[in-house]
């Protein structure tokens, strides 16, 4: 997906939910339905996540310079972090409030549940879909998740709604919103776990370092290997720096031995900044 497609769609993204919150506030209030008020709270934070998000992706985009070699590519990492916190802090302003109507139920037109919610599943489905071609992209999975639990979210209160028109049951609502506030809670967990092991540059998750290294090793020039680290730029850059020591009489092709190994590991791990460093293999000291 090109940049100018993800910019335009999260703008777009931006205008259904800000629609959806507005109208969504007014049914709340109308109706009393606390699942909807804490829908409409968590509608208008994903504007405020995608507003950072927005940013975060114009921000990534700039060039690299001597300043910032590598480019400015974890403005979206940085991004992502601040939707998940944002998240986590509606999400247990969503437990707190349901908690409160549990120990006091009040009355909930249903009819504005059930309608409101029919436009949200709407919304926000139209919402994912244009996030999700982006959602390679750490700081758009953050939208795109934010956007498809908010689908199940809406389904959520329009099964609510529909069970309070038949029975009154209003406590359902409550129940409702709580399951809101636990899918949050684990997609906020899931962004700041990937978050950070980018920034503290851990191994990513879809490398296996000792595959890696064997598959290095295969390569009959290669003695050893003394030096190896593999971490993300981004959800989407990987970055590869190694030391090896080769045998000797391979000093002559060597340049084409180091070429021959990224070109190996390059496709099959998604590497494709590659440093490589090779030594001439030590020999071993008769005492």
């Amino acid at each position: 997906m090109e940049k100018s497609n993800v910019e335009k769609n999260l703008s777009l993204t931006i205008i259904i939910n800000l629609t959806l919150t507005i109208t969504e506030i007014i049914a709340g209030l109308t109706s009393g339905s606390l699942s909807l008020i804490s829908d409409a709270t968590h509608n208008s934070v994903d504007i405020i996540t995608m507003i950072i998000a927005f940013i975060g992706d114009k921000v990534a985009q700039k060039r690299p310079n001597n300043t910032h070699s590598y480019g400015f590519k974890r403005a979206g990492i940085i991004a992502s972090i601040i939707n998940a916190v944002i998240l986590f802090a509606i999400a247990l302003f969503i437990f707190v409030s349901a908690i409160q109507r549990l120990q006091k139920p009040e009355p909930i037109e249903a009819f504005w549940l059930i309608a409101v919610s029919l436009l949200a599943v709407v919304a926000n489905g139209t919402s994912a879909y244009l996030t999700f071609k982006g959602s390679d992209q750490l700081h758009i999975k953050s939208v795109y998740i934010n956007m498809l639990f908010d689908v199940f979210a809406s389904l959520g209160a329009l099964v609510a709604g529909i069970v309070i028109y038949f029975t009154k049951w209003y406590w359902i609502d409550s129940v409702v919103s709580l399951m809101i506030g636990g899918f949050l809670l684990r997609a906020a967990y899931e962004i700041i776990d990937e978050s950070l092991g980018i920034i503290l540059e851990a191994v990513p998750k879809s490398i296996n370092l000792e595959e890696l290294r064997n598959d290095i090793l295969k390569h009959e020039c290669v003695h050893r290997i003394t030096d190896l680290h593999v971490w993300s730029m981004t959800s989407q850059d990987l970055v590869l720096t190694s030391v090896i020591e080769i045998n000797p009489n391979c000093l002559a092709h060597l340049d084409q031995d180091i070429e021959e190994i990224k070109s190996d590991i390059g496709p099959k791990y998604k590497i494709y900044h590659q440093t490589i460093e090779a030594r001439i293999q030590a020999k071993a000291h008769k005492d």
